[in-house]
């Protein structure tokens, strides 16, 4: 599945993207306004087959990206997440026991080719590679084999 969230000369707005394009999914919904919206009404598959059936509405060039989800609830991540981090980044730090958990607000994320902007105060912006696990049915306490079950999409 390729849902996406993205903004046009009409507004923003939230589509799946084909090969050749994308289509807009807004106003085929009822009054669902955002991928957020979709996932929570539990339609991403009944999306993902009405789509493939229509003809794109948009290029990738008639459109920016936002972020994926740009109204999520909340962003929880996670740092040091991987076993080699220290030998990688041969710092001499002691490898921690736990992996760090902090949160990120909705406005530091920009959509897919949107330019970043540098604060005056930082010389340089620092980069790596995310994976970004969207959670799309809430839970609590959830076995480890019913994990799957709550991940809409990475």
């Amino acid at each position: 599945m390729s849902f996406i969230s993205f903004f046009t000369k009409t507004g923003p707005s939230f589509g799946y993207m084909q090969t050749n394009g994308i289509v807009d999914l807004r106003g085929r919904f009822g009054r669902l306004q955002s991928l957020r919206e979709l996932l929570e009404a539990d339609l991403l598959n009944v999306a993902q087959d009405r789509a493939q059936a229509l003809s794109p509405d948009y290029t990738v060039d008639d459109i920016t990206f936002l972020p994926t989800i740009p109204n999520a609830e909340k962003y929880i991540c996670i740092g040091v997440n991987y076993g080699n981090r220290n030998a990688e980044y041969n710092d001499q730090s002691p490898a921690p026991k736990y992996p760090s958990v902090f949160m990120r607000s909705a406005d530091s994320f920009v959509g897919h080719n949107v330019s970043l902007v540098r604060p005056p105060e930082s010389h340089e912006l620092d980069y790596e590679g995310e994976i970004a696990i969207v959670i799309g049915k809430e839970g609590r306490r959830i076995p480890i084999e019913k994990a799957h079950d709550h991940i809409a999409g990475l």
